[in-house]
């Protein structure tokens, strides 16, 4: 209430003359000031108030530790809109903009402003969720920025990306982790580009590492199927990309593996998959095949995939997923799209001027591992690998 409507009222009521028709009329006149007055009053006062509360303030956290079923996340509240936070934590669904009336999971994550940290659990394997954090006050609930994430496919170990941004899924076999998928990077790890777009003399007499992508290289795209996918197959390179002290077309910390690296993997595989030496390609292989006896998403004429066989087909067992992506034989002929899988190893001396490299393959029609040498012009695919980090 302001001083002036204070001191209004104040003459009105201490004001006591006889009450004379003149003094009644000017009471009433008095009265009419007061009731005015009166009506003023409450505007006056809501200034002195305090404002209502407003909604909270907070953002969502990128989700990490991803594996099938469970991510971690959270958020930060960064102001409780002038009232106190009573909840937070984060909501999510396979639809956009999940709220805590419509939602597939959420947490509850204490009260207060702040950083919190939230464990997303009960998630479906190889599929996409949207996340926003929540705070409440008493004013009402608001929501964070949406973040977008997508949970691994059963049986992936994690996820690796590349210095060009691609990312692949991985599997721990034994005491390595291996890349799932085959690399498909431009660049060396250190930043320097992979030369490619060679002539057929030129990758014949090169000594640099170099790559070829046959899904959209003229001289090799009679050998493609419009249906290939490329980001799935992955590039070929030369031997020359894996000659290197450093390794350096593996993702920082990751290398390329050697003749040991494989060979271990392979005893491990025999162990875990209780599989002898003419059974090992069968848990490698991807089971994307021409009428695979699995049936389901096995089962696909749609590239990636195998060829048909009646009899050999891969299970997908070890995560491994290897798929045909074929070769680069000497003057860029590109064989085995559909039928083989071909790996440069890392080799023993890689300051040696061998014209050979170790490599292992494996064809759609028997289930071995073959583990021979080819000269280094040829092209295949690379797989990286490092030490198994056991408490990630």
């Amino acid at each position: 209430m302001t001083s002036f409507q204070l001191t209004i009222i104040y003459l009105i009521i201490n004001h006591q003359k006889p009450m004379t028709m003149k003094n009644w009329t000017l009471l009433f006149f008095r009265i009419s000031i007061l009731f005015l007055a009166l009506l003023v009053i409450p505007s006056g006062c809501k200034e002195d108030e305090p404002d209502k509360a407003q909604l909270p303030g907070l953002t969502t956290n990128t989700v990490l530790d991803i594996s099938s079923t469970s991510a971690s996340g959270g958020g930060e509240v960064t102001n409780d809109g002038g009232a106190p936070i009573t909840a937070r934590g984060l909501v999510w669904s396979t639809a956009g903009n999940p709220t805590l009336a419509i939602n597939e999971g959420l947490t509850s994550d204490g009260d207060g402003v702040g950083q919190f940290t939230s464990s997303l659990t009960d998630l479906l394997p190889y599929t996409k969720y949207f996340v926003r954090a929540y705070a409440t006050n008493s004013t009402g609930t608001s929501y964070g920025n949406q973040v977008e994430f997508e949970t691994l496919p059963e049986g992936a170990y994690s996820t690796v990306t590349d210095i060009d941004g691609n990312t692949y899924w991985t599997t721990a076999i034994g005491e390595l982790e291996w890349m799932a998928q085959n690399l498909r990077t431009t660049r060396y790890s250190d930043g320097t580009p992979i030369a490619s777009g060679l002539s057929e003399e030129e990758w014949e007499t090169t000594t640099e590492g170099a790559y070829i992508d046959p899904y959209a290289d003229s001289a090799v795209m009679k050998y493609i199927e419009p249906a290939l996918e490329v980001d799935i197959y992955g590039f070929l390179y030369n031997a020359y990309a894996v000659r290197s002290t450093l390794n350096k077309p593996c993702p920082e910390g990751w290398y390329v593996p050697s003749e040991e690296d494989w060979e271990n993997m392979e005893l491990g595989l025999k162990i875990i998959y209780n599989v002898d030496d003419d059974e090992l390609a069968s848990v490698i292989k991807s089971c994307r095949q021409v009428n695979s006896p699995l049936g389901g998403g096995c089962n696909t004429i749609y590239h990636p995939r195998w060829d048909e066989h009646p009899s050999v087909y891969g299970t997908n067992e070890a995560f491994f997923l290897a798929l045909p992506a074929g070769q680069i034989k000497p003057y860029m002929q590109y064989v085995g799209h559909g039928e083989s899988a071909w790996w440069w190893l890392a080799p023993e001396d890689p300051n040696n001027t061998s014209s050979f490299n170790p490599r292992r393959n494996i064809i759609y029609d028997r289930n071995d591992v073959f583990g021979y040498e080819s000269t280094n012009n040829h092209a295949f695919s690379i797989r990286c690998c490092r030490p198994l980090v056991k408490d990630k």
